[in-house]
């Protein structure tokens, strides 16, 4: 739970008039702050100095209380907001920055309707959260009742206190806090959460950082482990997640390594065609469509294709001659007229291999599928080629003769084949239902 502190003006109902407590007194008593800072004007300061009321009465109710006194003696008119609305930011964020673990509660029953109005003007528009605190008077309506003057008892004044009398059931709480919305945290809030509706994370962080006080302390977190999974550096992702109420397994549908990272790639494609980033999208086709084909050799048509292969210190792969066997290498013949085996394994040369067993397993499906994504890839490679700035829709619909769109739904069929199971396509709105939760 956190402490609070309160910053309190006072006025001439403080610290107990009329044989109950002010609203200083009041909030103090029932919100038990760590540190209380009293603001003073002119005629204030002057009756603090004469018998330190304020101070000693506060000290009756709690001796460990820390006091802080702000006097402001060039406030002689309290009807006039300009200088409080001059003074208040500046004390109500130095007692931030002096207390930034703690929750900032205000008085605004005490004093002029100057000043009450200023604290809630400036809670509104504050960079941190501000708690507003209002008191009923004990009769529930105007106090008439004779205001504290220079002739004041405190002692006399703390002993007839009935507030004091807590086993008293007619004695109860009147504070009351007082909603309000603070304009920043609702723009900054509605920043964030266009942000979010169209995946950009980063944007999302760098918005939060203008107002991060008025958010759950764990949002930074949620929003880096989105940010992470979005540009697939999923072991980052997964150490920010299971630092937060959002697991890991919570986020991520797919779980085994090898079929999330492809998973998380088609999606990873897919936010990228949603953003309109066609050129990315472009440059990263290749090594998807290469992922996919290969495991379709491997796992739907049962090539052991690791033997058939060396791998380079850069993990980058190639048929070794001597294991590959003579039917593969007849197709490849075919389709090239001869074998180059020091060209890295791509989805070119593993096409032919591909057509050769689909076609005897009758499992032309996915074949038809690869060998139409790798139509698409030769023309979309040829856009990202040439193209040194973004590429729009109807150029990229233009050079490839089809859509991102298309593309992508060509993908998830794929992977449905080589994978099966059921998947959820729409895993980055959930995440960002959860996140959402955050902004709440």
């Amino acid at each position: 739970m956190r402490e609070y502190v309160l910053f309190s003006p006072i006025g001439s109902t403080d610290p107990i008039r009329d044989d109950f407590d002010g609203p200083m007194l009041h909030i103090a008593r029932y919100y038990k702050p760590k540190k209380v800072y009293l603001f003073f004007t002119a005629e204030m300061s002057k009756r603090d100095y004469k018998d330190n009321i304020y101070e000693w009465t506060l000290h009756q109710l709690d001796p460990s209380i820390q006091i802080e006194k702000i006097y402001h003696e060039d406030i002689t008119d309290p009807q006039i907001m300009d200088k409080f609305d001059e003074y208040y930011p500046k004390d109500i964020e130095k007692i931030y920055k002096e207390n930034p673990a703690c929750q900032i509660i205000a008085n605004i029953t005490s004093g002029t309707a100057q000043m009450m109005t200023s604290i809630r003007i400036f809670a509104a528009q504050a960079d941190f959260p501000i708690k507003l605190i209002a008191v009923d008077t004990p009769a529930k309506k105007s106090n008439h009742s004779r205001p504290v003057d220079d002739n004041y008892d405190k002692v006399l004044s703390w002993k007839n206190d009935f507030d004091n009398e807590t086993d008293n059931k007619e004695v109860i709480c009147r504070c009351k806090e007082i909603k309000h919305d603070n304009i920043k945290k609702a723009i900054i809030k509605s920043i964030i959460e266009k942000y979010i509706e169209v995946y950009d994370y980063k944007g999302a962080i760098m918005a939060l950082k203008q107002a991060p006080y008025f958010f759950d302390n764990k949002l930074p977190e949620v929003l880096h482990g989105a940010d992470y999974r979005l540009h697939l550096e999923h072991n980052k992702a997964q150490m920010s997640f299971n630092n937060t109420n959002v697991g890991y397994e919570d986020v991520y549908p797919v779980q085994s390594s090898d079929c999330r990272d492809i998973f998380e790639y088609i999606l990873h494609l897919q936010k990228l065609g949603e953003r309109e980033y066609l050129l990315e999208f472009a440059q990263g086709f290749s090594p998807l469509l290469f992922r996919l084909s290969y495991s379709f050799l491997k796992r739907t048509l049962k090539v052991p294709i690791n033997e058939y292969i060396r791998a380079d210190k850069k993990n980058v792969k190639y048929y070794v001659e001597v294991k590959l066997p003579d039917k593969y290498k007849t197709e490849l013949i075919k389709k090239f007229h001869i074998v180059n085996y020091k060209t890295p394994l791509n989805t070119a040369n593993l096409l032919p291999i591909i057509k050769y067993e689909a076609t005897q397993q009758k499992k032309l499906d996915g074949y038809k599928k690869i060998n139409r994504l790798r139509e698409f890839e030769e023309s979309v490679r040829n856009i990202a080629a040439h193209e040194i700035i973004a590429i729009s829709k109807e150029t990229f619909k233009t050079n490839a003769e089809t859509t991102w769109e298309k593309i992508i739904a060509d993908f998830k069929s794929l992977y449905q084949i080589i994978f099966h199971g059921t998947v959820d396509w729409n895993s980055y709105d959930a995440m960002n239902e959860k996140i959402m939760q955050y902004l709440r």
